[in-house]
C-alpha cells in the first residue's frame, strides 16, 4: 500500500486547500497575539467558526482525493470531527467558554501527532524539508501539553499558548502544501 506522500505524488488535487488552511491558522494566531485581552467569549466563537471551516475544507480535501489517498477515510474522519466540534461549540457559547482550553489542547494534540506521521512519510519519500514539518508538529504537541497542564492560568496565557501552537500548525500546513505541490510537479 502506498504511503501518504506516494499517493499524493501521483495525483494530488486541491493541494492549495492545505495552503489555505495554513494561512488561516497563521491569521488566527496573529489575531490572538494582537488582541490578547479580547473577550474569552470572542476567542471561543472565533475558534468555533475556525473548527467548522477547517472541517468543511478537510472534507472537501478528503473526498476530492479519495481515489488517490491510501487512507483517505482517516482524513475524512478527522475533518468530520472538526466540523462536529465546530457545530457543537457554535450552538453553545457558554459550553465553548467552559471547555475551550481542553478542546484546543486535545485538538492540537491530535493535529500534532497527525503531523508527525505525515512528516515521517515525507522523510521516507525523500522530501528534503521533512525535518521542519516534524519539528513544527512536535511543537504543536508540546503546546497542547502545556495548555493541558495550565488550563486555568487565565485567558491571556491560554491565548498566547494557543497562538504559538496555531502558528506552528499553520507553518506546518504551508510547508506540506508546497512540498506536495513540488512533488506533484515532478510527475
Amino acid at each position: 500500500m502506498k504511503t501518504f506522500v506516494e499517493s499524493l505524488n501521483s495525483a494530488v488535487r486541491n493541494w492549495w486547500l492545505s495552503l489555505l488552511l495554513g494561512i488561516l491558522y497563521i491569521a488566527l494566531a496573529i489575531w490572538l497575539f494582537v488582541n490578547p485581552l479580547a473577550s474569552y467569549l470572542a476567542i471561543s466563537i472565533v475558534f468555533s467558526v475556525f473548527m467548522f471551516v477547517s472541517g468543511l475544507f478537510g472534507i472537501i480535501f478528503a473526498l476530492g482525493n479519495r481515489h488517490v489517498l491510501a487512507n483517505w477515510g482517516w482524513y475524512l474522519s478527522s475533518a468530520i470531527i472538526d466540523l462536529l466540534i465546530g457545530i457543537v461549540l457554535l450552538a453553545s457559547p457558554e459550553l465553548s467558554m467552559a471547555v475551550l482550553a481542553y478542546v484546543l489542547a486535545f485538538w492540537l494534540l491530535f493535529r500534532g501527532f497527525s503531523g508527525i506521521g505525515h512528516a515521517t512519510d515525507l522523510r521516507r519519500y525523500g522530501a528534503p524539508n521533512w525535518g521542519w514539518s516534524l519539528a513544527l508538529a512536535i511543537l504543536a504537541v508540546i503546546f497542547a501539553i502545556g495548555i493541558l497542564m495550565v488550563p486555568a492560568a487565565g485567558a491571556a496565557t491560554v491565548v498566547v499558548m494557543v497562538g504559538c501552537a496555531l502558528l506552528a500548525v499553520g507553518i506546518f500546513r504551508i510547508l506540506v502544501a508546497f512540498e506536495l505541490r513540488r512533488l506533484h510537479k515532478l510527475q
